[in-house]
């Protein structure tokens, strides 16, 4: 079977900090991993960015010619709330606040992420798996990992022995010798170095929620462990490309590499790995960091009560580089909007002058143009260079209307706009999603029926702190903004 023809392409990755021409290593086709969400709330639009990010990578791939296999997990059991070796499992800790069932609580806030995704045009992984149903997996690489010396147990699970692996520090460029114990991670009695984290750990006291036998008796796998399990099982032990934000890189990227190097006593494991950067909240005039809790919680669905299309959030992300922080407010979103609006009404426009004319890619006057986005996808996914290209090809009258909706149409396929489509939904994409906002006010309903007040009070937080009044009355819920 001949293997299709693909356009060289740059990457920047985080492992050399420097940008790269992919070499996948099977020819024509490129693995990919993503760290998918914790599923013990919603995700917010922090969060979102970096779906955007690897779906935004996967259409240019698959742009250049490339076949993809997109994994992703979902973190249903073992994130710690410190994130490394410590505290309580964020699950059990949502499910304990809430009254709910852990697995109904699992399966609820998938479906939501899932449907904002959706929201946003990202296309769905060609595997999704989630981190409960792979613990045989993972239990096996625990014990790969103690038979070839890289692990120890203590009083509270097994952990992983990171002096034993010289290149620790290097993917973070950590300083090692300056570390501290508790400044990076919170201090365990019994580890042997501020940096060793738990692989696997004991269930003690009263039974959890989730937890399963294994050797070294009852407990739940460490958060990082998933990752390394899952991938290694989708994508062998070698693959090519691993994302996820830039919040991951010193510690869960890190613990996951480490884990790796003790599994395969190999340093060769990700070709590139991919970040990107944060979203940064405008609020009251200062900028803050995005968190599930607090004032600060704004999900796809606040967007979307403020009567804008969630494109306009993907279209507000593409206008920024993914290696660049991102500013976000109401202000600026709605700028976007009304951006989009104008560029989709325009399109609109075009696609009912060329009538069933299809237009043609190759036409002389679209080499130009055609350039410049290879050039910006090509080139570690610039993709505000390819929106200008859009955005100039619009207004240029020497290009027919035919062969601008041809062009504007590939363009989109890594844009994932809609831009010959239009907003979902129909209308202006600036107008209230009245249905949406009631499907919003009735998942609300719902938790308080069940007595599920954490997620209502999440839900009616998040809108207040947009902007958007829910008022409870005895005839139902009504809101205003």
């Amino acid at each position: 079977m001949d293997v299709m023809m693909t356009r060289p392409i740059k990457l920047y990755n985080t492992r050399t900090r420097a940008v790269e021409l992919l070499k996948p290593l099977e020819e024509g086709k490129v693995g990919i991993y993503s760290c998918g969400p914790t599923v013990y709330n919603y995700a917010h639009i922090g969060n979102l960015r970096a779906y955007v990010f690897v779906d935004t990578l996967k259409r240019a791939l698959q742009w250049c010619g490339y076949q993809t296999n997109h994994i992703m997990n979902i973190t249903d059991v073992g994130h710690l709330t410190d994130d490394a070796s410590d505290g309580e499992d964020k699950m059990e800790l949502a499910a304990k606040k809430s009254g709910r069932d852990i697995w109904d609580l699992s399966r609820y806030y998938t479906s939501i992420f899932f449907e904002h995704t959706g929201d946003l045009g990202i296309q769905p992984p060609n595997t999704v798996c989630r981190a409960t149903d792979h613990i045989t997996q993972q239990i096996e690489m625990v014990q790969t990992i103690h038979d070839n010396g890289f692990a120890y147990q203590i009083d509270d699970g097994i952990y992983l022995d990171t002096s034993k692996l010289p290149k620790y520090a290097d993917f973070a460029k950590l300083s090692i010798d300056g570390q501290q114990a508790g400044a990076r991670v919170d201090v365990v009695q019994g580890k042997k170095s501020p940096t060793d984290f738990a692989i696997w750990k004991f269930a003690k006291g009263a039974k959890r929620l989730m937890e399963w036998e294994s050797p070294w008796g009852r407990g739940f796998p460490g958060w990082h462990l998933e990752c390394s399990a899952m991938s290694c099982n989708y994508l062998g032990e070698r693959f090519d490309i691993h994302t996820g934000g830039i919040d991951h890189i010193p510690v869960h990227h890190t613990n996951e590499i480490a884990q790796m190097m003790a599994y395969t006593k190999s340093d060769e494991w990700v070709n590139v790995w991919m970040h990107n950067n944060f979203l940064v909240l405008e609020q009251d005039g200062e900028d803050t960091k995005m968190a599930k809790s607090g004032a600060n919680f704004v999900t796809l669905d606040s967007i979307r009560s403020w009567g804008i299309q969630p494109l306009a959030y993907r279209y507000l992300l593409l206008n920024t580089h993914y290696r660049k922080e991102t500013r976000f407010s109401r202000a600026n979103v709605e700028d976007a909007a009304k951006g989009l609006a104008k560029l989709w009404k325009k399109v609109s426009q075009l696609c009912e002058e060329a009538g069933s004319d299809k237009g043609n890619l190759n036409s002389p006057t679209l080499e130009a143009y055609r350039k410049e986005v290879t050039g910006g996808i090509t080139d570690d996914l610039n993709t505000a260079r390819c929106l200008a290209e859009v955005w100039k090809i619009v207004q240029d009258e020497s290009v027919s209307a035919a062969d601008k909706v041809a062009f504007i149409a590939d363009t989109d396929r890594v844009l994932g706009l809609r831009l010959t489509q239009g907003p979902i939904g129909g209308g202006d994409g600036a107008s209230v999603d009245e249905a949406k906002m009631q499907k919003l006010i009735q998942k609300r309903n719902q938790a308080r029926t069940d007595k599920d007040f954490s997620t209502a009070d999440t839900i009616r937080d998040a809108l207040d702190a947009v902007g958007v009044r829910l008022k409870d009355s005895p005839e139902g819920t009504t809101w205003e903004s």
